[in-house]
């Protein structure tokens, strides 16, 4: 895991969040709520226990591939459009 994520270093990426899990391992079912993206900052899966990380930097993100439903609930402020600004 750590190659794959590491080659990703920089690219923005959507990630599901979930509010339940019942099993585990491969038999893990989860129950999706919603779907946030951020850029790969950094991967230390290696060294200590408590110093491993993915660290992901929160961003906005839109693109054809992203299909919105105007009729969704609130997200409470957790996406929004990008704004390009010099």
């Amino acid at each position: 895991m750590k190659d794959a994520v590491q080659a990703r270093i920089g690219d923005v990426v959507g990630f599901f969040i979930h509010e339940s899990l019942s099993g585990n391992g491969s038999n893990a079912q989860y129950v999706i709520c919603g779907i946030r993206f951020g850029r790969i900052m950094d991967c230390i899966l290696t060294g200590k226990q408590t110093n491993r990380a993915i660290v992901i930097q929160p961003c906005e993100y839109t693109s054809s591939a992203v299909i919105v439903d105007t009729s969704a609930p609130s997200t409470d402020g957790c996406v929004g459009r990008p704004v390009l600004v010099r």
